[in-house]
């Protein structure tokens, strides 16, 4: 009897278990953490993570003379957004032949993330910085993530 009781804790186990993954995962628990977590319940949570994904291209050319701060100025930005909660990928890109011309190329679990990243410290500093260092607008486009 005791065998079946050791069973049922190790289910109880594994069900919190894959609640703390998913929880981790989202940037937050949507559900009490001792609930059990069964296959349907994760594979839902996909689904509405891979529905709500969204993805950033953000173009920017730096003034003539200033490709080498603005380049610096972008990849400081790299490290502490990518620990942000809800940052899927955050890469930072220069184009091969102008090498005044940036990219950043962003993907987030939604866009509630996206604007608490454009909210951040960090953020809002390069943004400041932007009309002394670039040549032009940032082109920022935003995509949704079809399938």
């Amino acid at each position: 009897m005791r065998d079946e009781k050791n069973k049922l804790n190790r289910r109880e186990f594994a069900g919190a278990l894959a609640g703390i993954v998913i929880a981790i995962g989202l940037g937050g628990c949507k559900c009490p953490c001792k609930a059990q977590v069964d296959e349907k319940t994760m594979d839902q949570r996909r689904i509405e993570m891979a529905e709500e994904k969204i993805t950033v291209l953000a173009k920017i050319k730096a003034r003539k003379g200033l490709e080498e701060t603005v380049r610096q100025e972008g990849l400081a930005l790299v490290k502490p957004t990518r620990k942000e909660p809800g940052c899927i990928s955050y890469d930072f890109h220069q184009d091969s032949e102008d090498k005044s011309s940036f990219m950043f190329y962003e993907n987030w679990v939604s866009k509630k993330a996206l604007d608490e990243h454009i909210a951040k410290p960090h953020l809002q500093a390069f943004i400041g910085k932007a009309e002394e260092l670039l040549a032009e607008p940032m082109d920022v486009t935003i995509w949704k993530k079809l399938s």
